[in-house]
């Protein structure tokens, strides 16, 4: 646990010297003293309801995973809620976003549920998220119009017009092959074959006697074909059309409303001028920022995207700034403390779950 504890602190210094990099990239042309000023300026009822849409998005997530997880088990809503937000908090607390991990590792804890099939629940997660934001940033890329001329430098890199449709064509390119290898793993034939190759690979230890290659050899066909067939089942959820309908409506309205969230801020900040569209393109280019590695709570990487998306949409970098500034405050804190409560409510310690659920991983793959 000591030694544990050690990669998580180096991974989070390391992380805070990268946020603050970016933080510098976008702020080094920005009077903090005006900034100051602009954030006062900010009409902060407009928080109000806009962190209320921002949370509602987790109760949308809940029900979301709580259908992806019906071919593994049936659970109720809120022992699926819990979990989500639970998640969610430990990525905005530890690095790594370990929260992605600790959430199978909650239910192994209470249910028993085999780790690697709710891993696999929890990538499917994330393919109608990549896949529902591709779709919509199609849409809207369609819908409006961004000044050929325009041309931004961040970080010795040129954005413009052609560098996002550049990024669409090549991020629809990555979801397609990411959803053509998940459906050939779903095949029995092709997991045998994955199964036969990891049994096979101990016999390249030509060092060692061939009775501990042969141990090997059947010790990794046992446990590979258990998780292989775990993970098939997570992704179970893919098979069935009537859920990949619901799951792709749902995971529309979380989009939806984290679009609402920030656009209903836009109207207590001076200054900032830009159609819902346009508010929702931001938050696309801002989402596909934050996929990047980043430290906890994406400091730093969402100031980047965030900023650097308005202005695309002619929004002045300072206005940009705080408009970009409080959205973020006002999504993670709330947040956090939802998620505190929510591991109060299930027992559930937020920096345990997080550092056990590496733990767990390597315990699944002896």
């Amino acid at each position: 646990m000591e030694k544990q504890n050690r990669k998580i602190i180096l991974s989070l210094l390391i992380g805070i010297a990268f946020s603050g990099g970016a933080i510098y990239i976008s702020f080094r042309n920005v009077p903090f003293a005006q900034l100051s000023d602009y954030v006062k300026t900010i009409n902060f009822w407009w928080i109000i309801p806009s962190t209320l849409l921002a949370l509602s998005t987790h109760l949308v997530r809940g029900l979301r995973w709580k259908i992806i997880l019906r071919p593994i088990k049936k659970i109720g809503y809120w022992h699926a809620f819990h979990p989500v937000v639970i998640a969610f908090t430990i990525n905005c607390l530890l690095p790594g976003r370990l929260g992605e991990l600790a959430r199978p590792a909650i239910l192994y804890k209470k249910d028993k549920i085999e780790f690697s099939k709710v891993l696999a629940t929890v990538a499917v997660e994330r393919i109608f998220d990549i896949v529902t934001l591709l779709c919509i940033f199609i849409v809207i890329m369609g819908g409006i119009r961004i000044d050929p001329s325009l041309s931004l430098t961040l970080n010795g890199y040129l954005i413009n017009r052609d560098t996002l449709l550049n990024i669409r064509s090549k991020t629809i390119l990555a979801g397609i092959i990411l959803l053509g290898v998940i459906f050939m793993f779903m095949l029995p034939l092709v997991r045998k074959a994955i199964g036969r190759f990891i049994s096979w690979m101990p016999h390249l230890l030509f060092f060692t006697t061939s009775h501990f290659r042969q141990h090997m050899s059947e010790r990794l066909h046992l446990r590979s074909n258990a998780i292989l067939d775990n993970l098939a089942m997570g992704f179970e959820v893919l098979m069935n059309p009537n859920m990949i309908f619901v799951c792709f409506l749902l995971s529309a309205s979380v989009w939806l409303l984290n679009f609402c969230s920030f656009y209903v801020l836009i109207f207590g900040c001076k200054g900032v001028s830009i159609s819902f569209l346009q508010a929702s393109a931001s938050i696309i280019i801002l989402c596909f920022f934050i996929m990047l590695p980043s430290v906890p709570g994406y400091w730093g990487i969402w100031e980047v995207g965030g900023i650097y998306g308005l202005m695309i949409f002619g929004v002045p970098k300072m206005e940009a700034a705080g408009l970009t500034l409080t959205f973020h405050f006002f999504q993670i804190i709330p947040l956090i403390l939802l998620g505190i409560f929510s591991s109060w409510l299930t027992g559930v310690n937020l920096m345990q779950a997080g550092l056990h659920s590496q733990e767990k991983i390597s315990e699944e793959s002896l």
